[in-house]
Order: structure tokens, then C-alpha cells, then sequence
């Protein structure tokens, strides 16, 4: 993989343009994963919410086996 890539840095602009286009679909690909980790991050954000909230109804924890979804 590493003699994909040139050893030296591009010295002329043209040759700059071309290969800052070669990452272009890396960085897609990139900004593809940065969305989904964000969403990822506010879903188990809201799922811990959720769970503070069952957690402080004293219905609900009374009733609520902690130590056996431990397990899980």
C-alpha cells in the first residue's frame, strides 16, 4: 500500500490540485462515518436518559432486578 503513494510532496500546483483530488473520496467516506458516530452518540445519549428517568421512578425500581440484567 505504501508504494501507492508518492515519498515526496507534490512541488507544483497542478500537481497539488491532483492529489488533494485523490482523497476526495476518502474524505467523503470519512464525513460518512463522522455522521454516524454522532448519531450513534446522541441515541445512547437519550437511551441513558431514559434510563435515569426509570431508574428515579420508585415504581418502576421497585419492581426492577438490577443485579440480573447485570448478566447481560
Amino acid at each position: 500500500m505504501a508504494k501507492k503513494y508518492a515519498k515526496a510532496l507534490p512541488d507544483k500546483n497542478d500537481a497539488q490540485h491532483i492529489a488533494r483530488k485523490a482523497f476526495d473520496l476518502n474524505a467523503e467516506a470519512i464525513r460518512g462515518l463522522v455522521k454516524q458516530v454522532d448519531l450513534l452518540y446522541k441515541l445512547a445519549a437519550r437511551v441513558a436518559d431514559q434510563a435515569a428517568e426509570l431508574a428515579a421512578d420508585e415504581v418502576i425500581s421497585a419492581v426492577y432486578d438490577r443485579r440480573a440484567s447485570a448478566a447481560f
